[in-house]
């Protein structure tokens, strides 16, 4: 085995395709690092962009939050009653019932 690869070696064509593989290897190899180094980079764009999309539908959120609960407190009988809302004399609750007789964290109603 090792006088054939010591054959290859000396052997002018031997040399010549080893120096080819060995050349498109390289280039193999630096289109596959640069094709990664460009994902990586577009990701880390696209990390910031989603992380500002993320903070202005926050913001927004917020603001509707905040719009909602002042509507909600400023809810009265009469306002309702002039949008047609009328209360009714015949009112029925519905409760919901505990699963299983197990312990449980969660708050029932």
């Amino acid at each position: 085995m090792k006088q054939v690869v010591e054959n290859v070696i000396t052997n002018d064509i031997g040399r010549a395709i080893t120096a080819w593989i060995l050349v498109f290897g390289c280039v193999f190899s630096a289109l596959v690092y640069s094709y990664f180094v460009s994902k990586s980079i577009f990701q880390a764009f696209d990390t910031k962009r989603f992380t500002v999309e993320t903070s202005e539908l926050s913001e927004q959120l917020n603001a509707l939050e905040a719009s909602y609960l002042s509507l909600q407190n400023s809810a009265t009988l009469a306002q309702a009653r002039s949008m047609g809302l009328v209360e009714t004399s015949n009112q029925h609750f519905i409760h919901r019932q505990s699963v299983g007789q197990a312990l449980s964290l969660r708050d029932e109603l």
